[in-house]
């Protein structure tokens, strides 16, 4: 397989702070227009659309990682490489990306695979007028969803939902669980989950694989209720009876 080490800007400490300290000291001014890339079986290239939309401009670096947020850029390979990796962005500007998947090697030809898309931003340090309007300035991160399938995967029918398999299992004299299978060769993200009304934690499941949630509160309703995200960020809600 090919691979590619990004250079960073940004040192691993400062990474840590972008992902674990609290985001409300600090401004996002850079935004991406899609929530997630999928590169299909004849696709070799996607675009990554960018956008400013604050009165200040901003460095941003993107790069790619296998399931690992604190991992720094430098030490990271995987075949997705974004050009270009490291750019400023002014006020109010769009910046089209160019995303290329280098080689299916070493991939699962019977599933998708999913890495993850890192775009990390600094906004400037501008000057208060005074001591109370001083901010704390923290670099920001936003991580997207990159799916990638092998050949002869075609991209999944639009109710492709309703194949998840539920089962409610007691794992206590008082405590429950959701057991949720994913027969499909797809990555399925649940964008809601809930049982007999009661909200539960949605998650992403792997292709051909179960997850399980914490039932935290047990109505006399078994009726689950769930929407899968698809390729263009659509939700679509479905219902079934336990």
């Amino acid at each position: 397989m090919h691979k590619l080490r990004s250079l960073s800007v940004f040192s691993k400490p400062i990474l840590a702070a972008a992902l674990l300290l609290n985001a409300s000291f600090s401004v996002a001014v850079v935004n991406s227009t899609q929530s997630r890339l999928v590169f299909n079986e004849d696709s070799t290239a996607e675009s990554l659309v960018l956008v400013n939309s604050e009165r200040a401009p901003a460095l941003v670096q993107v790069w790619s990682d296998d399931n690992d947020p604190l991992a720094s850029p430098d030490r990271i390979s995987t075949p997705i490489v974004v050009v270009p990796p490291v750019f400023k962005l002014d006020a109010g500007e769009s910046r089209n990306l160019r995303v290329m998947l280098l080689s299916r090697q070493e991939m699962p030809s019977d599933r998708e695979r999913v890495y993850w898309l890192n775009i990390y931003q600094i906004p400037p340090n501008t000057q208060a007028d005074s001591a109370e309007d001083k901010k704390v300035i923290l670099p920001l991160r936003i991580r997207l969803k990159v799916f990638v399938r092998p050949f002869g995967l075609k991209a999944p029918e639009e109710n492709i939902g309703r194949l998840l398999e539920f089962a409610l299992k007691q794992v206590g004299i008082q405590d429950w669980s959701l057991q949720i299978k994913n027969p499909t060769p797809y990555y399925l993200t649940l964008g809601g989950l809930s049982l007999g009304g009661n909200s539960l934690t949605p998650l992403m499941i792997a292709p051909k694989s179960s997850a399980t949630v914490p039932v935290t509160s047990l109505s006399n309703s078994r009726q689950v209720s769930w929407s899968v995200i698809d390729d263009f960020g659509k939700q679509t809600t479905y219902q079934r009876d336990l």
